[in-house]
């Protein structure tokens, strides 16, 4: 059977010709596509836009309508839809769709004259009596303005959908028509649906929902935020407008959430999107927040104050250091030249050397109280409680300090109060708190006062450890009230000595104070200016008993002798040639030969050179170049001959600290002596290990 040609087909349809008339007022291009052979598919071009001529090239010539939608691909559609426009309009596809259904659309957008538009080429299924397609019609024509209502739906739907994840009631409301439109009506919505839509005015549903929900105290103030007067320009700016305000119970009131965006429709300008949530997590995080953020401010404020106090008491500090070190040291050099120029009086030379080693004295305390503090700050120093009896203790600080009291002709007198005085504590850290606290009122005390030491076992705590109770109390010169407040801390004085006459560097009580915490006690002072001043502190100790002290052993009866070093033979290891020189000269005046070497490497060559007996002990210097002390006696200790190996080695260094006492005997060393050292001390030493006893 024959196809029938296009033009039968539109001429015995009249139907068609009106369909045609219809499409032809609103579209740019119509045509009539008869359904047969592929290859004999003819078409009829009804209408033809001469405005697309315009832009695509040939437009106005005859042509398939398959060739048609080529041409429309390759010049207008634009370059990322071209691929997806060319599928849909395939002959297979369009045919497709019309055997299941009466219309198929395609829109796509094209580049017209410059300008972006929006397409839409409508298919119409053309079927015979028995439902069999027969033909379609093809009609093409321009939906800019379908395409933005869609748009702006979408969009609308869009911003609803996405605020309804977070809105419980989200409302479009019409400033202009004084109408709103609910999407969405949660608990929070307040008023009914109606008053919502129409209640004669967008300040007057404001005051219905604040009466209904917002708490009494807060409406005054959220009416005010919400005039319409207001509203309209802020949200006309584009700028979201957010209110906050309480609901609920007055007692725990809970927080509301209202955002206002601007929501322009056909319908009119002054459009608003309006959604309400519950934002009481939100608020309170946000004073936690602040709350949090102010606490660091206040942290940082205070350590900012801190840092800048601890500045200024170092300057504070270093001025005074400065000039405690250079008095002394000034006496040093000053009685070294009287010396050294009135040599052959030997009255005036040991008037001189007493008063030098005053001075001396006098700055290795300045070091020693500054080396200490650095430790504690540091966590170097470990608190170590050993069984003890206190009153031995007292006696023994007593027999310290007696003779400065008698100096200065002051008044001195101690009372013990204490049941248990078999303790377990510190008794060097104790007696070095009293001793620094004693010492100050022996030199703030004017000759002829008073001094009173008092110790009271104050009570038993807990954990079976009683309190100990000291009190230091003097009518010495006391301090002002304001300094009394930071008379603990890190290098505070109240005067220099300049001012006050008497030496020291302010460091003393800063020490008690970081002690005694560290030991878990507490320590106060009270003071009057001329008066005199108090520093009482307490300490818990464990109570022990005589089974606990370390038993000694028996000691056999023993004559009285003399230790002699004539002939002993030391290896002096030390980098500093005055340090060596010191060293000789106190060993040689005991009869003591001596060789040197000035680093450790020198030292274990030495010694590995040397046979059995050619050096009876090493005095080992700590710090030194090339090799250090603990490496040398390390090597000496590893040495093949066992003889050599063994031989007794004291270190002799400026590291004085219990910690660097440890960590010489830990690398092998037989003991410890600490810079500066007397001849006294340096030979007793040396008479425990190389020492030759003959009787007196």
């Amino acid at each position: 059977m024959e196809t029938p040609s296009a033009r039968d087909v539109l001429t015995k349809n009249v139907k068609k010709d009106r369909v045609m008339e219809a499409l032809a007022s609103e579209y740019e291009c119509i045509n009539y596509v008869v359904v047969g052979n592929v290859l004999r598919e003819p078409s009829i071009r009804y209408r033809i836009s001469p405005r697309l001529g315009e832009c695509i090239p040939g437009w106005l010539r005859e042509m398939g309508i398959y060739e048609r939608f080529d041409l429309i691909k390759n010049t207008i559609v634009a370059g990322p839809d071209r691929e997806a426009f060319a599928y849909r309009t395939k002959r297979e596809v369009i045919l497709e769709n019309l055997r299941t259904r009466p219309m198929y659309f395609v829109n796509f957008p094209a580049k017209v004259l410059g300008k972006t538009h929006y397409y839409q080429i409508k298919f119409i299924a053309d079927r015979n009596a028995v439902g069999k397609l027969v033909g379609y019609i093809a009609a093409l024509r321009c939906i800019d303005n379908e395409a933005q209502a869609e748009r702006k739906t979408q969009d609308l739907q869009h911003v609803v959908s996405a605020m309804t994840e977070d809105y419980d009631t989200i409302v479009q409301y019409n400033f202009d028509a004084n109408v709103g439109e609910i999407f969405r009506a949660g608990r929070l919505v307040g008023a009914s649906k109606d008053e919502w839509r129409s209640s004669g005015s967008f300040d007057t549903l404001m005051k219905l929902y604040a009466g209904r929900i917002v708490l009494p105290a807060d409406r005054e103030e959220f009416l005010r935020q919400v005039q319409q007067d207001k509203l309209i320009p802020a949200i006309c700016s584009g700028k979201a407008c957010n209110v906050s305000v309480r609901y609920g119970n007055s007692a725990s009131p809970n927080w509301l959430g209202i955002k206002f965006v601007r929501h322009g429709t056909a319908t009119g300008a002054n459009c608003a999107l309006i959604g309400i949530r519950d934002i009481t997590s939100e608020i309170t995080e946000e004073q936690q927040r602040k709350a949090e953020l102010e606490m660091q401010n206040k942290a940082l404020q205070a350590a900012r104050d801190a840092a800048q106090s601890a500045s200024k008491s170092k300057s504070t500090f270093l001025f005074n250091m400065s000039h405690d070190i250079r008095t002394p040291m000034n006496a040093v050099l000053g009685f070294a030249d009287k010396i050294e120029k009135y040599s052959d009086n030997a009255e005036l030379v040991r008037e001189s050397v007493a008063k030098l080693k005053n001075s001396g004295t006098l700055l290795l305390n300045i070091i020693n109280e500054v080396l200490e503090l650095s430790r504690i700050e540091s966590g170097k120093i470990d608190i170590e409680p050993v069984p003890c009896d206190v009153r031995s203790g007292i006696t023994q600080l007593e027999d310290v300090v007696r003779p400065l009291i008698e100096k200065k002709f002051l008044t001195y007198s101690a009372q013990v109060n204490v049941r248990d005085y078999l303790v377990r504590m510190d008794v060097a850290r104790v007696n070095k708190i009293v001793f620094n606290i004693l010492s100050n009122s022996i030199k703030y005390t004017p000759a002829g006062g008073n001094i009173w030491y008092r110790l009271d076992q104050v009570g038993k705590l807990p954990d079976g450890r009683v309190l100990y109770k000291w009190s230091i109390r003097d009518n010495g010169i006391g301090m002002d009230a304001d300094f009394v407040e930071h008379a603990f801390e890190r290098f505070s004085r109240e005067h220099s000595s300049t001012v006050s006459g008497i030496e020291g560097t302010g460091l003393g009580l800063a020490v008690c104070h970081e002690l005694v915490e560290k030991m878990g006690g507490a320590i106060s002072i009270n003071s009057e200016k001329g008066r005199g001043t108090v520093v009482t502190f307490s300490l818990p100790v464990e109570r022990c008993t005589e089974a606990d002290f370390p038993k000694s052993p028996e000691v056999e009866e023993v004559k009285e002798e003399t230790v002699v070093l004539d002939g002993k033979k030391v290896l002096l290891v030390d980098d500093n040639e005055m340090n060596r020189e010191i060293a000789m000269d106190m060993l040689t005046d005991n009869g003591v030969l001596v060789e040197t070497a000035d680093n450790g490497f020198k030292a274990v060559e030495a010694v590995a050179a040397s046979k059995p007996g050619d050096f009876d002990l090493v005095l080992m210097d700590i710090q030194m170049p090339v090799m250090d002390g603990y490496e040398a006696t390390r090597r000496i200790r590893a040495l093949p001959n066992k003889v050599l190996a063994n031989i007794p080695i004291i270190a002799m260094t400026a590291n004085a600290f219990d910690e660097d006492r440890k960590a010489s005997l830990a690398a092998g060393m037989n003991a410890h002596l600490a810079k500066p050292v007397g001849a006294e001390v340096l030979c007793g030493m040396l008479a425990k290990f190389i020492g030759v006893r003959s009787p007196k």
